[in-house]
């Protein structure tokens, strides 16, 4: 099979940084592409990540790796297939264990659209919102399904697909590379013929610009596939460069191979085993280094949360009687004491009040707790899934700092959305009705 690829990203002009990475590898006629999410460079660090780590894994022969880290749930694919889902899982394990080892990327997560093209056919590997496409006698398919929460929205029928741009969290994404241990993959097969064009991009590009429009860019290069690539990051930026924008392009040149048995179309494999992540952490360290080890688990994530008394009222401190005194009557002298007092702190803290912020470095713990069907609804975290509530009951230890904490229920109803102010040591707690 021969093809011709031409991949482009750019930081748009809105972004400061390019989040996105993308990993080509013609001797494995593969192609990677990433878009990071996490704040600072930590979106920069799981996209580079996560896209060097697949094209390190597919090149030679990826087949061995399968043999290596054999898992049942990839056994029914074509040893291709089996291998880019595998590079995936693996991906997504070094970005996780190297946010567990560093506070500055603590979060950190990243999207990952991938396709390797052999035998005929195309394997492709997804998790997030970057999409697949194929264009094919003068029409548009989009192979892959966004892992966002519009999407669902929109299959459950909860939202109209006419309304689904205008939705105002269409961004929030339900899976993602990294933020957890283990992470579901879809991994899609489909038939190739000479003449077909593949399209690999990041919501930079297909979250603003049309289907429709990204057709016509690509019938009118269809014979020039850099120009493809170059006009479809402009045609990003015209739209507003919001987002950093990569697009990958992919035309069958030639395919005389013939495609081995295969049923088309995309499956979801399911998490990995415990066994299977003790397996991939032997195979990182002993592919990537021995620092690539995972850190150990903090024991105080998995134990339940020590009783509080909060439901009791607790005995007045000494500032507290000071306050009650001073509902209760505060003489003028009293006043004038304070003023002074309180003008004389200013000026002694005022070079720290001007003083720039201090970055905020620490953990904290947060408990969510829920009775009913409620226990199932969903819980996002800065806007990536991180599961039900039952699911989190045992407690998420998130990094200090200005976070954004949404619960909604399974039929798409919002039951909680808080901006949280987390610091070093916390331990809060939410009850969702």
């Amino acid at each position: 099979m021969k093809l011709i690829i031409e991949a482009r990203s750019d930081v748009g002009r809105v972004r400061e940084l390019n989040e996105d990475s993308y990993a080509l590898v013609p001797e494995g006629n593969t192609v990677i592409v990433c878009d990071g999410m996490g704040g600072h460079a930590a979106g920069e660090v799981a996209s580079a990540t996560a896209a060097q780590t697949i094209a390190d894994l597919v090149k030679g022969q990826p087949a061995q790796i399968v043999d290596l880290l054999a898992s049942g749930a990839a056994s029914p694919l074509p040893k291709d297939a089996a291998a880019l889902a595998l590079a995936v899982r693996i991906a997504n394990r070094r970005v996780y264990n190297a946010a567990a080892r560093s506070h500055k990327l603590r979060g950190m997560g990243t999207t990952v659209a991938a396709a390797s093209f052999s035998n005929g056919m195309v394997a492709t590997a997804h998790v997030g919102d970057s999409r697949v496409y194929r264009i094919a006698g003068g029409k548009i398919q989009q192979l892959t399904t966004d892992h966002s929460w519009i999407a669902e929205l929109v299959q459950s029928g909860q939202v109209k697909p006419e309304d689904a741009d205008s939705f105002a969290d269409k961004n929030v994404i339900t899976r993602a590379l990294g933020t957890r241990p283990n992470v579901q993959v879809d991994v899609g097969l489909y038939p190739v013929a000479a003449g077909e064009v593949y399209l690999l991009c990041s919501d930079g590009l297909c979250g603003y610009v049309s289907d429709a429009e990204i057709l016509s860019v690509v019938m009118k290069h269809q014979d020039d596939i850099a120009g493809a690539a170059n006009a479809l990051i402009a045609l990003a930026n015209a739209a507003g460069g919001l987002d950093n924008s990569t697009v990958a392009v992919i035309r069958i040149v030639d395919q005389d191979e013939k495609a081995t048995n295969f049923e088309e179309g995309a499956v979801t494999l399911p998490e990995e085993s415990e066994v299977e992540l003790a397996s991939m952490d032997d195979f990182i360290v002993q592919r990537f280094g021995a620092d690539e080890a995972p850190p150990p688990r903090s024991p105080s994530v998995l134990e339940p949360p020590t009783a509080t008394g909060k439901e009791e009222a607790a005995p007045a401190s000494d500032s507290e009687e000071v306050a009650a005194k001073a509902r209760r009557g505060f003489p003028l002298g009293w006043a004038f004491l304070v003023a002074i007092l309180g003008l004389t702190a200013i000026i002694m803290l005022w070079p720290r009040l001007i003083a720039p912020p201090v970055e905020v470095v620490g953990e904290g713990l947060i408990y969510l707790a829920a009775q009913g069907e409620n226990r199932e609804s969903k819980v996002y975290w800065d806007d990536v899934y991180q599961g039900n509530v039952a699911d989190l009951e045992a407690g998420l230890l998130v990094p200090a700092g200005l976070h954004r904490l949404v619960v909604v229920s399974q039929d798409g109803v919002t039951l909680l959305d808080s901006t949280i102010a987390v610091s070093p040591s916390d331990t809060l707690d939410f009850k969702v009705r």
